[in-house]
């Protein structure tokens, strides 16, 4: 951090310090009505401190202002860039002085980024606190895809309890998180959501905070689809995606797609995990008028392919509207057009189903096995003679011992099967000659996912 950061930072700081302070004793307050300990909170307490990360939200396919996609300009620079620098957003996007960003950081922080001679470059970076572990991240609002930070860069980061244009009253850090877990008990106490969490209770919230964990999210369908429920993180200096990148987490409908390509190379050049949600698939008929207005629906119709949308789908008509700005003039202006792209996503981020569905994608290559199995042990009661002459006895045994790896995997619900090498490629290549006997979900690009379990 540079010297202007560090003065904002510790300006935030002295603020959540004193409400974190203040909190305390309402805290065991809290706690007392629910009848839950205090050594059960300060053990939740410490888990966010060691293990909750800051996940910040993009969508890897839009383009930035010098007509490059999201994903291409992070693989070229290798650092992530605010919205002043970029001239895009997943949210509101006001980059300039006197703007409503421009004032709400100036609330927040002590007029600090105001200052003469700071650069765009010099102004925090948004996402979220993770707090859940939703597969679809703590605020899908903004993007398809995240990046997971490391636990260092909690220590530059400051939070609020809402989006900071709500202008939020409670601020917190790492090391003075209390205002903001009280207020997250309290709203417990008497919401019926709480950070996607349906139904909580004080006693449930905690073991959620408890049980945060740092395993890969390996195509599961656990959404939060926390659209407008997210704790904000405001992260001060610099992001290096070699540093201060821990994991890429992606949407799989652009598995197979030039996107792909370049999230790879960037996992690949940074030094950074590659992991995949389930993604999110939504037919057009099911998109609501009442969710984000009586247009986008008709919009769902125009955009979508073979009655589908999918994160990538979505993708292609905000490429197309900055591409070719004209085709959309039959439309709305381009604001307008491109605000009603966004809130496309967020009905697909609400609405969608998973277009990956692991355990039915595991029992489709189960029962490819199985068949398998069957018709070679049929094989071998015949006279050797009449084999065919690609009939081996030794896959027999391989395939048992790939079968019980993939029921394991599938009892169990883990998030890798155990195959490499020789039977991992036997798997594939048997998943290759079975495709079309596959459900459509299976054989768009289920070998795509099926190869990434098997890492």
């Amino acid at each position: 951090m540079n010297e202007i950061q560090l003065k904002a930072l510790q300006c935030f700081e002295a603020a959540a310090k004193a409400q974190s302070d203040d909190a305390r004793s309402r805290i065991a307050e809290i706690l007392m009505r629910n009848r839950v300990g205090y050594d059960f909170f300060a053990a939740a307490s410490e888990s966010v401190r060691e293990r909750a990360r800051v996940v910040i939200h993009f969508h890897p396919d839009r383009l930035d202002q010098f007509k490059k996609t999201v994903i291409e300009s992070l693989l070229e620079k290798g650092y992530v860039t605010n919205q002043f620098e970029t001239g895009i957003s997943g949210g509101s996007l006001t980059p300039f002085s006197g703007g409503p960003r421009d004032k709400w950081e100036e609330r927040l922080f002590g007029g600090v980024y105001q200052k003469p001679g700071v650069r765009a470059a010099d102004r925090p970076k948004y996402g979220a606190l993770d707090l859940m572990n939703f597969s679809d991240g703590a605020a899908p609002r903004f993007g398809s895809c995240y990046f997971r930070l490391g636990k260092d860069v909690l220590k530059r980061c400051t939070f609020t309890n809402k989006d900071s244009v709500f202008e939020p009253d409670i601020f917190g850090t790492v090391m003075h998180p209390d205002a903001l877990l009280e207020h997250l008990l309290l709203r417990a106490e008497t919401e019926t959501s709480v950070l996607g969490i349906e139904h909580p209770c004080v006693n449930g919230l905690l073991k959620r905070f408890s049980c945060l964990s740092d395993n890969r999210v390996a195509f599961s369908s656990s959404f939060g689809r926390t659209l407008d429920d997210y704790v904000e993180a405001q992260i001060h200096g610099p992001i290096q995606l070699r540093t201060d990148v821990d994991r890429l987490v992606a949407d799989p409908s652009f598995m197979g797609t030039e996107i792909e390509t370049a999230m790879r190379s960037l996992c690949q050049k940074y030094a950074i995990e590659m992991d995949w949600h389930a993604g999110f698939s939504v037919s057009c008929d099911k998109v609501p008028a009442e969710f984000r207005g009586p247009r986008i629906p008709v919009l769902a119709g125009r955009v979508a392919e073979n009655g589908k949308l999918t994160a990538s789908i979505i993708g292609k008509a905000a490429f197309s509207l900055a591409m070719n700005p004209e085709f959309w003039h039959d439309w709305a202006p381009f604001p307008e057009t491109l605000q009603h792209i966004k809130q496309l996503w967020h009905v697909l981020a609400h609405f969608g189903e998973p277009l990956i569905r692991k355990p039915a994608l595991i029992d489709a290559v189960i029962a490819i096995v199985e068949k398998e199995i069957c018709r070679l042990s049929e094989i071998e009661k015949t006279p050797e003679e009449t084999h065919p002459s690609t009939f081996d006895r030794n896959d027999l045994p391989l395939l048992q011992m790939i079968l019980e790896v993939l029921e394991s995997a599938r009892s169990q619900e883990t998030s890798k099967i155990d195959l490499n090498g020789k039977p991992r490629s036997f798997l594939l290549e048997l998943f290759d000659e079975h495709a079309r006997e596959l459900p459509d979900f299976c054989r768009d690009i289920g070998r795509s996912v099926l190869n990434e379990l098997c890492e």
